[in-house]
């Protein structure tokens, strides 16, 4: 397992099967492996836990899945 700190609260668990990716707002992201599941949380919608690039990362990875909390939504977040 691997656990690489990015910016503020965001930080990439890495494991043999899946990435998790929690609260990231900025900062440059580590090489995402396509052939793993990415799991992408957000905590809450404050921008320093949140941005709606997030959702970017679909376009290159096609294992992705967002857990949201319940004052982000993400219809609303795109543009």
């Amino acid at each position: 397992m691997t656990i690489t700190y990015i910016h503020h609260s965001g930080y990439l668990l890495e494991t043999d099967q899946a990435l998790l990716l929690f609260d990231f707002a900025e900062g440059t992201l580590p090489p995402l492996d396509p052939a793993k599941d990415l799991f992408v949380f957000v905590s809450h919608r404050h921008e320093d836990h949140f941005s709606p690039k997030i959702f970017d990362l679909a376009a290159t990875h096609p294992r992705i899945r967002f857990i949201l909390s319940d004052d982000t939504n993400p219809s609303r977040e795109r543009t």
